[in-house]
């Protein structure tokens, strides 16, 4: 009698997901790309794979923990898990409790002391909350850091913000912090109020926009930190194109409305440190003709002012050739076009 052999699709969900299992954590992700099947069983955050890794991987006592007990399924007991406090990346005063989202300052006279997560982010949008339960002491900071920032010193100073790899919020006395400098106060209120034992402060980093903000019991206290060297080229980007003269009309972009400040986006690329400068151009009418050789101009010009300063890709909505160096360098070629371009270049220099 010949065997039977049972093909993997033909398997129950609850097979599947004991084998699912048995996997690396990392392998998952991948899984869920072979065929809606898998796709539907591991997207199924209550199953019995993520509740077999949440027993596996999170100490037994972390289920007592109020702070892990409120993610409402196992998929996010695990991810919280991962993202809390690391045990291994703090202060030799600090003590991580086995939840991983509880810390203790052991009471050491004249030190500072600091903790990071356990994972760090370049790309995306995370926010997560923080509540002091005890006293402040003279120094009490939070925010962000590099994986470089000391976590502790002698003394009481802010490690937070005292050099080039954090941006705190100090607590005490509502002072931001970076540099090794006071970068003001905050929030930016009259006469602000204090922050109180218990108050939830949730932190806001947007990778995307490149701010750092906060919440004070769900209350948003407005942007604390940006990245200023973005900012300082998304007006460089707008003084250099808003005296493009139109190339039909005596105006120039800034005066028809054509370019504004607030269709000019920069941002840093996310798996490089490479600068994307977007362009939004609004033409005088819907169907404008001259659409292209605006963004032609527009392109030349950020290709005079910005190629020493930064290697910047520029998305120019009008037309998708505009992204094309070739096409873009074929068009300059036609001695014509170059001269109307640079006509419209040169206008009010």
């Amino acid at each position: 009698m010949a065997p039977s052999f049972t093909r993997i699709h033909d398997l129950p969900d609850s097979v599947l997901e004991l084998i699912f299992s048995f996997l690396e954590l990392s392998a998952l992700p991948n899984c869920a790309l072979v065929c809606r099947r898998w796709n539907h069983v591991l997207n199924d955050e209550d199953g019995d794979v993520w509740r077999t890794w949440c027993l596996t991987a999170i100490p037994e006592d972390s289920g007592l923990d109020h702070l892990l007990s409120v993610c409402p399924t196992f998929k996010a007991k695990l991810r919280a898990f991962h993202h809390a406090w690391n045990p291994h990346d703090c202060s030799r005063n600090i003590y991580v409790k086995s939840t991983a989202f509880t810390l203790h300052r052991n009471p050491v006279a004249q030190s500072t002391d600091a903790t990071r997560a356990k994972i760090g982010f370049r790309t995306g949008r995370h926010a997560w909350e923080v509540v002091w339960e005890g006293p402040l002491g003279t120094v009490a900071v939070v925010g962000i850091a590099t994986k470089d920032l000391n976590l502790q010193c002698h003394g009481y100073v802010p490690l937070l913000g005292s050099d080039d790899n954090g941006w705190g919020w100090n607590l005490v006395d509502n002072h931001l912090l970076h540099g090794g400098d006071s970068q003001g106060n905050y929030p930016q209120l009259n006469n602000p109020p204090k922050y109180q034992v218990g108050d939830r402060i949730r932190v806001i980093l947007d990778c995307e926009d490149s701010t750092l903000s906060f919440e004070k019991d769900y209350e948003f206290l407005g942007v604390a930190f940006r990245d200023g060297e973005l900012e300082e080229l998304k007006y460089e980007v707008y003084d250099a194109i808003k005296t493009i003269r139109d190339p039909e009309k005596p105006q120039d972009l800034e005066e028809l409305g054509v370019v504004s400040e607030d269709g000019v986006t920069v941002a840093r690329c996310k798996y490089s440190k490479d600068v994307l400068v977007t362009v939004t151009l609004v033409p005088t009418v819907p169907h404008c003709s001259l659409a292209t050789l605006i963004g032609l101009c527009v392109r030349v010009r950020l290709e005079q002012a910005l190629s020493r300063k930064a290697k910047v890709d520029i998305f120019i909505t009008f037309n998708k050739q505009l992204n094309d160096k070739e096409r873009v360098a074929a068009a300059m070629e036609n001695p014509n076009l170059k001269e109307m371009v640079f006509g419209c270049l040169d206008f009010r220099q």
